[in-house]
């Protein structure tokens, strides 16, 4: 028998929905309390009006949510149909319509818990009314729905979750009927990654109805959105996300469709590339098109794949390698010629920077991976067959087929090849993140069989061959790589090598694992951090290797790490500046920190683990109390105690660097890594080995390092550790279950302390509050409470101030607490019920007389801000959230809001005012709404801040003003407010012109449309109000207001009448050509938006003669900021300039260049004339002349921008004056010299980036213009500008690559091939310049540059970082050295001599490396002695010099595989 609560009103929303739940159908209908009604009947009015009283965003609201979300699911399983009736009288229409209203105001557009509390309700709504109302009714009432939810703004997600199920339900047509629009309104939204999902699913339930109401008829149904898909298509922004989350769908619902569709596109000559692949490419996917580049028929040709493959586009590539390797049929075979265009551009993949895209091209090898392997699998079961039958066509077919798998074998030959040399030292991030996912896509892929099966991909097939992907060479690479400069390198080192097949008995040998052991503990002593971490991550390696069949040696590696950190932490104890030096405690901690993580204690002694758990809590108490003194220091960086002064300081930093970065580096880290440590003990360790005493010991310790530290880094370090302590504490069931709250009381004391250790930021007292918060597991939470109770009091008691200058105050460390419990992700959404005491507490505080106060006020408040509104921008402005909603969330915000308005309106005190701020910040976040007028009493306040005195004040109650304007309503109400815009008061005009500005463009964004028309209307009284200003007002300020609000509406010029261009321009002349030699500034930059506004109205109107005019009239202007704007708007449009205005502007520029003007006007200048000079042809006799003047720009006490305009602009002068017979004809000049210096020096790798982007564009500029392209001038500036084909910055290569596909006459190529096409274009056309490609060998020491800085930098602190990432030193000096040797016999037999002796010379260098034995982490891991070794042979054996005696002594070496292989094909 069900049992019913007696007072149903006392249940809590959690003990309704659990009551409902457990309800059986059958007993739901049963009377209640011996009444006539059901208890489903007497319970609505209890839920219901427990679900209207619910507050704020919390466990309440959601369970309320979920409670009538079970009423109305047992309502619609009710099968009586008097009860039946009744329950549709309950939820009625009335109800419906509030639930539904409801469920708008409340979505979280987070997806949080309450989003799908309410995403369930309103379906379990939808299909109460589908069973409960006629068909006539739910019609009425489901098309009311959507009319009103096509009416909201579509950049809400919740509109298309209500379209996507409602459309089910009424005559899609009636959405069109209503919206005919909304395709074209809603698609171009999906560029918001929130929209994209929801908005495409809605698009296409609509379209699927749409296409069954009219049907399957697919020319009409393309008609209806083709048009704003292609258009959408052709938008970057938008095509990936419509091809990802719409067309497929689409082709899906009519695939005759996609045949119209994608021939119709390919045939429109417009179509964008891009989207032709993405298209086809959604054809293969849908088995709708098999290889579209294949065979008679192709859609695109083979040709055309190649090319963008080698293109410029990173997208093209991606979608051009799909196309390729893509096919909906897995077993199909793979065309010979596909292998071969993946493996030729593998290259070129592997040194794309972007990650993402690198991670596409990943995805897509990895499923051509399983797709080569399925095809082989299936080819290799077809010769099975064909072996059984005895004919010559079998035979034949045999051997067809033993040949493809042959050529499938060579591919993954050539890939795995391809893959070793990309994971070599010396190879960018970039390139080695690469080769590792490929590698791992191989092994998953089941290339090497002998893995463990759990690592293959699930459901895989076998491959019909094998290759050994853990060979000898492979295993040097990955355990070298431990070691490498990236974390994430490091990482996926150990991960792979632990998925060997062979245990590591198997892999090394004995001698092997003692080079590998013995190196990890040496690295362990390290200074540098990086080292250190690879040394325990080969340790921890090692250890896993050792635990599976070796627990000896395991016992071993834990007792002698143990004893060596021991060691290390004594040293430290007595001499501490030779411990800082030469041994770091961080790397042992660290070591520790991975073995716990992976350790089996039941694989262990327990008498030894509890022993070295001991050990290590020792351990870390003790290098804790021994850098305590410098962390806790006021000025822990500069902080050096008398030890490091009076050990010979000057010795001492030359070998390590600075001592305080030094000792400051052994501090923070060794505390880091012992409170790592600690975090994984805590975690990992069992009672029985870790007792309460010792965790609580272990949490006094953190929490000393938090309340004393002062290193900022610290901080976020032990953070985790006390978390997690606390987390144990509260899991223990034991005593130990109250030291938090202990622990919290103690840090709130904390707070009120006058202790100098608390900084600005309150040190580490927020995240002791935070972390014991962080861990509480009672859903009561008593301590959240207890500590928000305890900071609101700290934060508003009364401040006594004293006569110290400095002062720590409590108040401001209990603001920073309350602040970091908002930041802290974890805590931010539980604390939402105390955010009401935090935004009055903030508000409260902004006039507060104490500076310290006001600015923690400021911090709190925009961090509660970014908590109540978001803070990811949509469409360029920050979010806004529905008044309803808002205030319907955070009940007691709106009489917060009042309150503090009245307070600041009332008031004459100036503090007073600064309160308005945060106010009015919080109303420009809302967003009014049809029948909600909760924003009505606050208007009133925001129109008289418009009037302020105060022009911040005016401008951000301007930003707040479309909060109360419905987006029906924007022009209207900016018509209303110009003509309140009345001379006599200066402010309110401000504030009024402000605001309409405001609403034109952050408030049209709520209009659902994608092109704003302005009404002729309000264009008419901007102009109008624009003309009577510029004549009659006074304030150059408003004024200029009235000309941007023209700007605003003027978007093709044809609403603006002569009047307003007449007007503007009459101010405009007289300013210019007053006798008054200076305009105030508020003018100066009126004059300047009048003037960009009329160049603006001449260019689109193609009046070429008053742009003219107009343009050198400003030029030569006596004020900056017009003779700025002027050149500004001529750089930008110098394309669209024709030669009546270049020439005369031309003349007038090297006029400026040559005055007395400010730097900033002669660079602006500067840049026109070089853009003029590079786009335009101009007859200039005075070359001369023009370059001693340009020279003196581009000396070094010339501002940056100054250097590389004059740079640009000095080239084509430069490449004519050498094209002039008398100077051609001498190979040398003193201005080409001149110039040539420059441009070499600013185009350095150590240059920063505009520089070596100016000396590149200056080389490009006089490579364009120079008129014989076989000169030795134009052979130097080639060779010169070769080398930015190697830049460190991509967007450099590119334009390099761009300016060589132009200046060579082919197609566009990547830059690692272009560096070939510019090499055999020497060769073919240049080679009798080869003295310069000499010149250039003889004195590129790559090797010895290596070597020397590895000897400098090699025991310093911080490795000096090389300035260039992606040149590949070994690569560039072979091709420089083969086209060399290709003519050497152009060059005399002096320089031959001279060059022989000059590479003989490296013998010397060769020596470094003979005495030093290589094997594994050895010397050859260093990417400077790699590369200097390979580069140092490989000029010695290109050149022929004779090095047989030192070649000898390295082949006994154990040299690293490629240098090993380098020296076997000599």
């Amino acid at each position: 028998m069900v049992y019913f609560p007696p007072d149903l009103e006392a249940l809590s929303a959690a003990e309704w929905y659990n009551l409902l739940i457990s309800t059986k159908p059958n007993d739901i209908i049963r009377p209640y309390k011996d009444s006539e009604s059901s208890f489903i009947e007497v319970s609505f009015p209890c839920l219901i009006k427990q679900f209207k009283d619910s507050t704020g965003i919390n466990e309440n609201r959601i369970k309320s949510c979920d409670s009538l979300g079970v009423w109305i699911l047992r309502a619609t399983q009710v099968s009586d149909d008097q009860i039946k009736l009744r329950l549709d009288g309950l939820l009625n229409i009335e109800v419906a319509n509030y639930l539904f209203y409801y469920i708008l105001d409340f979505w979280t557009e987070s997806s949080g818990p309450l989003g799908n509390s309410l995403r369930e309700l309103f379906l379990k709504l939808l299909i109460f009314f589908k069973k409960s109302k006629t068909a006539a009714q739910r019609t009425r009432l489901f098309e009311s729905w959507t009319l009103y939810i096509l009416d909201q703004s579509y950049t809400l997600r919740v509109v298309y979750f209500i379209l996507e199920h409602l459309s089910k339900e009424i005559d899609a047509t009636y959405i069109i009927r209503r919206k005919p629009e909304f395709f074209s309104q809603t698609i171009p939204l999906m560029n918001n990654s929130t929209l994209t999902n929801p908005a495409g699913k809605a698009i296409q339930t609509i379209l699927k109805q749409l296409y069954i109401s009219m049907d399957k008829n697919d020319a009409e149904w393309l008609k209806l959105w083709q048009e704003p898909v292609i258009s959408s298509l052709l938008d970057e922004r938008l095509r990936k996300n419509v091809q990802i989350y719409l067309l497929p769908y689409l082709f899906k619902i009519s695939s005759n469709a996609y045949q119209i569709f994608i021939r119709s596109f390919i045939d429109n000559s417009s179509s964008d590339i891009s989207c032709v692949l993405g298209c086809l490419r959604i054809g293969q996917e849908l088995g709708l098109i098999e290889e579209p580049f294949h065979g008679s028929d192709a859609l695109i040709d083979l040709s055309i794949i190649k090319a963008l493959l080698a293109g410029e586009s990173d997208q093209l590539r991606i979608g051009a390698l799909a196309i390729i390797t893509a096919s909906n049929k897995n077993s199909k075979p793979i065309h010979p010629y596909v292998f071969e265009i993946v493996i030729n551009h593998l290259s070129s993949f592997s040194l794309l920077e972007d990650m993402e895209t690198r991670d596409e091209i990943f995805a897509i090898l990895k499923q051509f991976i399983s797709r080569a392997r399925d095809s082989a699998y299936g080819l290799n079961r077809d010769c099975n067959k064909l072996q059984k039958k005895d004919s010559d066509v079998t035979k034949r077919l045999l051997e067809d087929k033993q040949v493809q798998l042959q050529q499938y074998l060579s591919f993954f030959k050539s890939l795995v090849q391809f893959l070793k040399t990309e994971i070599r030292p010396a190879v960018s991030h970039h390139r080695k993140d690469f080769a590792y996912k490929v590698y791992h896509g191989l092994l998953r892929a089941g290339l090497d069989n002998t893995l463990d099966p759990q690592h293959f991909d699930k459901l895989h097939l076998e491959f019909p061959f094998r290759i050994d992907l853990y060979d000898k060479d492979f295993l040097r690479f990955l355990v070298d790589n431990i070691t490498d400069d990236f974390e994430d390198i490091r990482k996926r080192s150990v991960e792979l090598l632990l998925m060997s097949p062979h245990s590591l008995r198997d892999s090394f040998s004995p001698n092997d694992l003692k080079f590998i052991r013995n190196r990890a503990f040496a690295m362990l002593k390290d200074i540098k951090s990086r080292r250190c971490d690879g040394g325990a991550r080969v340790l921890s390696y090692l250890f896993l290797g050792h635990s599976s069949n070796n627990r000896g040696m395991a016992t071993e590696l834990l007792n002698d790490l143990n004893l060596q950190l021991k060691t290390a932490i004594q040293k430290a104890e007595t001499d501490l500046v030779r411990a800082v030096s030469e041994e770091s405690t961080h790397g042992y901690f660290e070591a520790f920190r991975l073995l716990f993580e992976c350790l089996d204690f039941s694989l262990f002694d327990p008498n030894f683990i509890q022993s070295l758990v001991d050990d290590l809590l020792s351990h870390s108490h003790r290098i804790w109390a021994i850098v305590k003194d410098v962390l806790s220091h006021d000025s822990p960086e500069g902080n050096l105690p008398g030890d490091f002064k009076d050990s010979h300081q000057s010795q001492f930093e030359a070998s390590y660097g600075s001592a305080t970065q030094l000792l400051l580096s052994y501090s923070w880290r060794s505390v880091k890594e012992s409170s790592n440590l600690l975090r994984v003990l805590l975690e990992k360790v069992p009672n029985s080995f870790l007792q309460d005493e010792k965790v609580v010991a272990c949490g006094d310790l953190i929490l000393s390092q938090l309340a004393i530290v002062r290193h900022p880094g610290a901080f976020s370090s032990v953070y985790p550790t006390f978390i997690t302590c606390c987390n144990r504490c509260n899991r223990s069931g034991s005593s130990l279950s109250c030291q938090p709250r202990k622990w919290l009381e103690n840090n709130i004391s904390l707070i009120q302390s006058k202790s100098q250790f608390i900084t600005r930021r309150s040190g580490g007292l927020p995240f002791l509050i935070t972390a014991v918060l962080t861990s509480e597991i009672d859903d009561e939470r008593p301590l959240l409470q207890y500590t928000f109770n305890s900071l609101i009091e700290i934060a508003q008691s009364p401040i006594v101030v004293n006569e110290s200058e400095r002062i720590d105050l409590p108040q401001v460390n209990a603001f920073n607490c309350i602040r970091s419990i908002y930041l802290e992700s974890q805590l931010a959404t539980i604390a939402l019920p105390y955010i009401n005491d935090a935004l009055e507490l903030s508000l409260s505080k902004f006039a507060d007389p104490t500076w310290a106060v006001r600015n923690c006020a400021v911090m709190l408040f925009a961090t509660l801000q970014g908590r109540l509104f978001g803070s990811k921008k949509v469409q360029g402005f920050l979010p806004t959230v529905a008044e309803r909603t808002f205030f319907s969330k955070y009940r007691g915000v709106r009489d917060i809001l009042l309150m503090n308005l009245n307070i600041v309106a009332s008031s004459k005190e100036t503090e007073k005012q600064e309160m308005v701020f945060p106010i009015l910040t919080i109303i420009s976040r809302l967003q009014v709404r049809q029948g909600y007028n909760g924003l009505e009493e606050l208007k009133p306040f925001v129109l008289h801040f418009l009037a302020s005195n105060d022009w911040q004040v005016r401008e951000m109650a301007a930003e707040a003003y479309p909060a109360f304007v419905l987006a029906d309503d924007l022009f209207s109400e900016s018509c209303r407010l110009l003509d309140g815009c009345l001379l006599s008061n200066q402010n309110q005009l401000f504030g009024f012109l402000t605001a309409i500005k405001v609403l034109l463009t952050k408030g049209v964004i709520r209009m659902n449309t994608t092109e704003v028309s302005f009404p002729p209307r309000l264009v008419q009284k901007v102009c109008a109000k624009a003309i009577y200003l510029v004549r009659h007002n006074p304030c150059a300020v408003t004024t200029k207001l009235a000309v941007q609000l023209l700007q605003i509406v003027s978007k093709d010029y044809e609403q603006i009448s002569f009047d307003v261009i007449e007007s503007l321009s009459s101010w405009y002349i007289i300013q210019e050509t007053s006798t008054i030699g200076s305009l105030n500034g508020a003018k100066q930059l009126l004059a300047s938006h009048i003037l960009r506004y009329l160049l603006n109205f001449h260019l689109v109107l193609d009046d070429r003669e008053s742009l003219r005019d107009l343009l050198l009239l400003s030029i030569n202007s006596n004020f900056d900021e017009t003779c700025l704007t002027a050149l500004k708007f001529a750089e930008e449009n110098v394309s669209k300039l024709d030669e009546d205005v270049t020439g005369p502007l031309v003349q007038v520029l090297w006029g400026l260049i040559n005055s007395s003007l400010w730097s900033h006007v002669k660079a602006t200048a500067l840049i026109l004339l070089e853009k003029l000079l590079v786009t335009f042809s101009f007859e200039d006799k005075d070359i001369s002349n023009r370059i001693h003047v340009l020279f003196p720009f581009i000396e070094d006490h010339n501002s940056e921008d100054i250097k590389c305009s004059a740079l640009i602009s000095l080239a084509p002068y430069v490449a004519r004056w050498v094209s002039l017979p008398e100077v051609y004809e001498r190979n040398q000049d003193i201005n080409f010299i001149r110039w040539f210096n420059a441009v070499r020096s600013l185009s350095c790798e150590e240059m920063p980036f505009p520089v070596r982007q100016a000396a590149f564009n200056s080389m490009a500029s006089f490579l364009k213009v120079v008129e014989d392209k076989s000169s030795h001038f134009f052979s130097r500036v080639f060779l010169l500008a070769y080398f930015r084909l190697w830049d460190d910055d991509e967007e450099l290569r590119i334009v390099a690559a761009k300016f060589f596909s132009y200046i060579l006459n082919i197609d566009y190529a990547v830059p690692d091939k272009m560096t070939k096409e510019v090499i055999r274009h020497f060769d073919n056309h240049l080679s009798q310049h080869t003295d310069i490609l000499y010149q250039i060998v003889l004195n590129f020491d790559l090797g010895q540059k290596r070597l020397k800085r590895y000897i400098d930098n090699n025991t310093l602190l911080f490795t000096v970082e090389k300035h260039n990432f992606y040149q590949d030193d070994i690569l560039l000096k072979r091709q420089l050295n083969q086209l060399l040797l290709k003519n050497i016999s152009r060059i005399t037999e002096t320089e031959r001599c001279q060059l022989y002796e000059r590479i003989k010379d490296s013998e010397n260098e060769l020596r470094f490396f003979v005495d030093r034995e290589d094997s594994y982490l050895g010397w050859l891991k260093e990417e400077d002695l790699f590369v200097s070794l390979c580069i140092i042979i490989q000029d010695l054996d290109m050149f022929g010099i004779c090095w047989k005696d030192l070649r000898k002594g390295l082949e006994l070496k154990q040299l690293h595989p490629l240098v090993s292989s380098i020296l076997l094909q000599i």
